[in-house]
C-alpha cells in the first residue's frame, strides 16, 4: 500500500496495547503522516524489533476528519488502524505479514486536527484478527507535523 518509508523522519508516536497477541504492546514512531489529497490521510507508525524485524500500524482516514468518535465501520476511517509484521531474509528480500481489524467493531476518536500544521492526536479501539481470533487492540496517536515527502 506505501512506499518504502525507511527515509522518513519520525514526526510523531503510535502506542498500542494488543491483548492476548503474540505482540501485545507497540510502541511506534509515526514515520510517515500524509494528506494524499482526494484519496486520504495516511499514517504508518513503525516499531523496531530489530535490524531485520520491525512492525508497523497503518491506516488512512478521510480529508473531511474532525474531531470526533467514529464508531466503526464508517466511510471517515477509510481503512481502520491494521497491524504489519515485516522481516528481512538473508538476502535483503522483504517479507510481511498482515492483520486485518474486524471490520464492524470498535471505534477511531479524532481527539485533535490541524489541517494546517499536521497536528493530529486520536485514538482507537479495533479488534486485531489472528487467524479468525480477535485481540482487542487500544493505542493512542499524537503526530506533531506533517512528514516531508
Amino acid at each position: 500500500m506505501f512506499a518504502d518509508i525507511k527515509t522518513r523522519a519520525d514526526v510523531g508516536t503510535l502506542d498500542a496495547k494488543i491483548h492476548g497477541f503474540k505482540f501485545p504492546d507497540f510502541q511506534g514512531q509515526v514515520s510517515f503522516f500524509f494528506d494524499g489529497s482526494s484519496i486520504g490521510i495516511y499514517l504508518i507508525a513503525k516499531q523496531p524489533l530489530s535490524e531485520t524485524e520491525w512492525n508497523e500500524i497503518s491506516f488512512v482516514v478521510s480529508q473531511d476528519i474532525q474531531p470526533i468518535r467514529y464508531e466503526l465501520p464508517n466511510a471517515a476511517v477509510n481503512i481502520a488502524p491494521n497491524f504489519r509484521e515485516v522481516w528481512m531474509d538473508e538476502h535483503g528480500e522483504t517479507h510481511s505479514r498482515n492483520y486485518v481489524t474486524d471490520k464492524n467493531s470498535g471505534h477511531f476518536t479524532v481527539k485533535k486536527f490541524d489541517r494546517k500544521t499536521g497536528e493530529f492526536e486520536a485514538e482507537f479501539n479495533v479488534s486485531v484478527l489472528d487467524e479468525g481470533k480477535g485481540h482487542q487492540a487500544i493505542g493512542k496517536i499524537k503526530v506533531d507535523r506533517w512528514s516531508e515527502v
